[in-house]
């Protein structure tokens, strides 16, 4: 990932695109870019393309938690959705994500382990 010396991390006016690389950590290069750009709050609105691994959580409420589904092929990224606030002093994320599995299947849920690109 580029950063706001170089493509493909570009700003118009109040919408931010960042474009990772492959093999780059997702959350780690979301949170460079909100440290770079100096953002308090964010939406992300959308994100495609390739998982090279990912865990995926699912809410059974306040009580029980998540329960986390590992998935260590290569999915689709097909939708990506979520936020971004600062908390406690650092840069907190919080995604949910579509994915399709090499069979079609689709895979939805909370990140709950940074994924590679």
């Amino acid at each position: 990932m580029d950063g706001k010396d170089g493509a493909p991390a570009n700003q118009a006016g109040s919408i931010l695109i960042v474009r990772l690389q492959t093999g780059e950590d997702a959350v780690a290069c979301l949170q460079q870019v909100a440290q770079e750009y100096g953002l308090q709050t964010a939406v992300i609105l959308s994100g495609i393309g390739m998982w090279q691994e990912t865990e995926l959580g699912f809410f059974q409420g306040p009580t029980a938690g998540d329960e986390i589904f590992r998935y260590p092929e290569p999915c689709e990224l097909l939708a990506l959705t979520g936020n971004l606030s600062r908390q406690e002093g650092g840069i907190h994320l919080h995604l949910h994500a579509t994915l399709a599995t090499p069979n079609g299947s689709a895979l939805g849920g909370q990140c709950s382990k940074p994924p590679s690109t």
